[in-house]
């Protein structure tokens, strides 16, 4: 819960919705933690790596147009069947998360600077750095493996380098 609370507090100092004395509403709230106080899901970039059925291929299921995601650093597709997703995200290097304590975390230095592999909520996650950038993709669903995951990472890698 203090999580939650600290991270809408960075938001909203971040999209400056603390301008005003008032409580933010709760759609004013969904729209920033979402990601769409900063645009467009067509605007963002993680977004136009991917079509839907590119990432279908991924997780082994059909999925929704992208959505933005983690306030708009992020760019995530949900399985129709709400039982799967996958998402992108792009950060500054120097808020690079790596779950190092995590079980069934790998290091994977062949992918570049800081590099892994890890388990997570039912599905992989997997991260590299990326010049002055920290790349970040998850997979869950049927199809979702440690493979899958990093196949993701390295594609996307290879389509934002392009």
């Amino acid at each position: 819960m203090k999580r939650l609370a600290l991270l809408a507090a960075v938001a909203f100092h971040t999209f400056g919705l603390v301008a005003t004395a008032a409580e933010p509403t709760p759609e004013e709230m969904a729209r920033v933690l979402s990601g769409e106080a900063a645009g467009p899901a067509s605007a963002n970039p993680q977004c136009a790596l991917f079509t839907p059925d590119e990432i279908e291929t991924y997780i082994g299921e059909p999925v929704q147009a992208g959505e933005n995601a983690v306030m708009g650093t992020g760019c995530q597709w949900l399985a129709t069947d709400e039982d799967g997703d996958a998402m992108i995200q792009v950060v500054p290097v120097e808020y690079a998360a790596r779950p190092t304590l995590a079980p069934g975390f790998k290091d994977i230095p062949s992918l570049g600077p800081d590099g892994y592999v890890a388990p997570e909520w039912g599905g992989w996650v997997a991260g590299v750095a990326s010049g002055d950038s920290f790349v970040w993709v998850s997979a869950t669903g049927a199809a979702a493996s440690e493979e899958v995951a990093l196949e993701l990472l390295r594609e996307t890698l290879r389509r934002r380098s392009d």
